[in-house]
This record gives structure tokens, C-alpha cells and sequence, in this order.
């Protein structure tokens, strides 16, 4: 069973399982809707069509290639990059994960010799990496593999270069998936790391003019970051004794999250105010849009009275527009949140197709609040699974459904789950 941040100071007694209301969140993280969440982008490679036969005996001619190129230049010449490459490739498209990442290290070890510590050229080789280690979830050995990558790509430094900005996103994305999958409470550390980068390069982004479109990108990244920095509480170890002692003096980290914890509405609602006002109001969908996802800020942090004005502001925005189609796409049934659009780590695939479903009946209150729960697993030995979404279920937020701009208690839903 995963063990988050919050879960682990639970553990240890430092404070109750009631305290701070909705926390600790696990929608989009511990548990999805089906049918929502979008395609993981780091999946290794498979061996598609190539014959093993084929491969096998490509994998020797590259030994062999190899093993001349040292005879001619010695241990560290440059001319075993490619092969080195295309062996650990084909390597991983035989299944052999091993010999592949250990013939990756040997090419960034080249690397390294040949063109420096922190080359560009290291680049191609890390994200191998990256990939072979998240099949594995070797999580100790992709944090160093991050921070070599932070450093190859350039990511210390603040930059608008949009390449550079893609690769800083990516990079987000890797982290967040790291913090969402491990099961312990060093992921937390990860995340935290990216939250800094990401306001780094927003603060730069401040003071220069950036196209709104990555601008846009950046913020919307800063904002999953914070989803779930907040999902997690634990300030209140802080104070809890001696036990919290002990844990933050291992994990000196916590503090800063700790501190995110208590300023983080108030940072993701000036990062959308400062987003609307940057991009005005000529697009009217796109503010209406702006509009949904503060107010969905809002909502999930149970500020209930100013996410009703936000999503009052979408109705009017659309309804002027004659927009009602997209009006009841967006607020004409509950959803839960964070959005889908927040969730970067989908589930992986279960041991059967569908065979870990999990239906819930329930229905969701004007305020968003979960009631009437009810789940029943579609197999029956994953019957505990439907016992812990139910209770994940029960401390979800909600955008409520609204009608004629006013929020209002939905029927009973039929959604189906599953657990990552």
C-alpha cells in the first residue's frame, strides 16, 4: 500500500486521520476515473515486429563492431558512441533491461570522457535511462538520473528558449510521476525540486516578455505541481513532539513543503489572476476557461464561495456567447478534482483487462461533497480495492453541477475506478 507524506506521519501518530478537512487528497494520484486519464509518456519501447532471431544476431554484429573499435582506439574512443546506442537498444528490445542499462551507463561514461560532465550530447542517452528505470521502479537510481539530467539540459538556469522550455516541462512531468508512483516519503523531495525550477522560470518569464502560450504552460505546470504539494499535509508534524522532530531532521524537505502547505492557495490563485489579466479578454472561450480553472482552485481548496462566482462568471461568459453546448460539457454533471487535465500519471495496466474495475454509486452534494457511497468490485477478488476507493471516494472534491448558473445536488452517479 502506498505510503505518501501524509500517510506516513499518520502512521506514526503525529496527527489524527480527521485532521484537515479533505486531506490527504488521492484523486488523480492514488486512484482514477476510467476513461479519464491520459496516456503515460514514459512507456518503454517494446520489440514490435523484429524477430528475435533478428535482433539477437544484430545484437553480436554490434558486440562485435565493439569490441574492434577498442582494438583500434582504445577504451575510451569516440567512435563507440552509435554502436553503444544502437546495442543497448536492441538489447532492450530483447528484454534484457540489464545488459541495456548497463551498456547506457557505458555510453554516458563515454560521453562524458569525450565531450564533458554536463554535454548536451548526454541528453538522448538519459531519457534511455530514464525510461529503463521507471519499467523498473528503481526510484533511488532515477533520482540521480534526474539530477544529471537537470544539470545536461540546462535546467538550473532560467531560460525562454522554447526548446529548453519543452525539455523544463518534460522534466516536470518525469518528477511528478516519480513523487505520484514510489512509496516512500522521499518522493516528496522530487516534487519539491520541481516546484522550484518551475518558479524559476516563471519568475524569469516575469520579468521578460514570453509567448502567453508557454507562459500559459509553465503556469498550468506550476499548478499540478501545487495539487499535489497540497494533497499531502504535513505541517502538523511540525509540531507534534518528538517524533516530528525526527522525521524532519531526516527529511529537512518537509519544512518547505510544509510551508507551501500554508501558502499554497493563495500562490495558484495569483498565478491564475496574473495569467488572466496577461491574456485579457479577446478570446472569449479561453477566458471562460480561465475563469473554470480558478474556480475548480477554488473548489478543491473549499473555498466554496468564490469558486460559486467562478463558475457563475463561466455560465455568463458562455451563455453571451451562445456557447451552451460547451456550458453544459463543462458544468452540466459533477467532476471530480483536480481536473483530468491536472493528472499527468495515468494508471498502469492491471492484471487483466477491466478485471480490477470498480463501479461506484454516490451522489455529489451543491457543495461537491460525496454522499450515499456505495462500490462493488466487477471481480470478486479485488472486492478490497472497492472497499478503499469508497473511502478515497468519500474525501474527494467535487465541481458540483450547475443549472442556470446555480449549483445543485446531482442524482445518484454510476462511475467507474480504479486504483493505480
Amino acid at each position: 500500500m502506498r505510503t505518501s507524506v501524509a500517510c506516513l506521519i499518520t502512521c506514526l501518530g503525529l496527527i489524527s486521520p480527521g485532521a484537515g478537512a479533505h486531506l490527504p487528497e488521492f484523486f488523480g494520484r492514488d486512484y482514477f476515473r476510467l476513461g479519464t486519464a491520459e496516456q503515460n509518456p514514459i512507456i518503454p519501447h517494446g520489440a514490435g515486429n523484429a524477430g528475435i532471431q533478428d535482433l539477437a544476431d544484430q545484437a553480436r554484429q554490434l558486440e562485435a563492431q565493439l569490441q574492434q573499435e577498442r582494438n583500434r582506439n582504445g577504451p575510451y574512443g569516440a567512435g563507440q558512441a552509435d554502436p553503444l546506442l544502437s546495442l543497448a537498444a536492441t538489447y532492450r528490445q530483447l528484454g534484457r533491461e540489464s545488459e541495456a542499462i548497463e551498456t547506457y551507463q557505458h555510453a554516458l561514461y563515454l560521453s562524458r570522457v569525450n565531450d564533458g560532465l554536463d554535454s548536451e550530447r548526454q541528453l538522448p542517452i538519459l531519457r534511455e535511462l530514464i525510461k529503463l528505470y521507471w519499467s523498473r521502479e528503481d526510484f533511488q537510481a532515477l533520482d540521480g538520473i534526474y539530477n544529471q539530467y537537470r544539470r545536461a539540459a540546462g535546467l538550473l538556469t532560467a531560460t525562454r528558449d522554447p526548446a529548453s522550455l519543452a525539455e523544463a516541462l518534460e522534466y516536470f512531468e518525469w518528477q511528478r510521476g516519480s513523487y505520484a508512483a514510489r512509496e516512500d516519503i522521499r518522493g516528496g523531495r522530487q516534487l519539491l525540486y520541481a516546484y522550484r525550477l518551475n518558479e524559476s522560470l516563471l519568475d524569469d518569464a516575469r520579468e521578460q516578455p514570453l509567448e502567453l502560450s508557454l507562459y500559459r504552460e509553465l503556469v498550468t505546470s506550476q499548478l499540478r505541481n501545487l495539487y499535489l504539494i497540497l494533497g499531502c499535509e504535513p505541517e502538523y508534524a511540525l509540531a507534534a513532539g518528538t517524533q516530528a522532530a525526527s522525521i524532519n531532521s531526516e527529511y529537512p524537505w518537509l519544512r518547505e513543503i510544509a510551508h507551501l502547505q500554508r501558502i499554497g492557495k493563495s500562490i495558484g490563485r495569483d498565478l491564475l489572476l496574473d495569467l488572466m489579466q496577461r491574456a485579457g479578454e479577446n478570446d472569449p472561450v479561453s477566458s471562460a476557461e480561465l475563469h473554470l480553472e480558478l474556480g475548480d482552485w477554488y473548489q478543491w481548496n473549499g473555498d466554496f464561495r468564490n469558486a460559486r462566482q467562478e463558475y457563475l462568471a463561466v455560465t455568463e461568459i458562455l451563455l453571451t456567447e451562445g456557447n451552451a453546448t460547451l456550458l453544459h460539457s463543462w458544468l452540466g454533471e459533477p467532476q471530480e478534482l483536480p481536473p483530468a487535465r491536472h493528472q499527468d500519471s495515468p494508471p498502469v495496466p492491471g492484471p487483466a483487462a477491466g478485471a480490477d474495475r470498480v463501479r461506484a454509486h454516490f451522489m455529489v452534494t451543491s457543495r461537491g461533497e460525496v454522499r450515499r457511497v456505495s462500490t462493488e468490485a466487477l471481480s470478486e477478488q479485488y472486492g478490497d480495492r472497492a472497499r478503499r476507493i469508497a473511502n478515497m471516494l468519500r474525501d474527494t472534491h467535487f465541481r458540483p453541477q450547475f443549472r442556470d448558473g446555480e449549483p445543485e445536488p446531482s442524482e445518484l452517479l454510476t462511475r467507474d475506478y480504479r486504483l493505480r
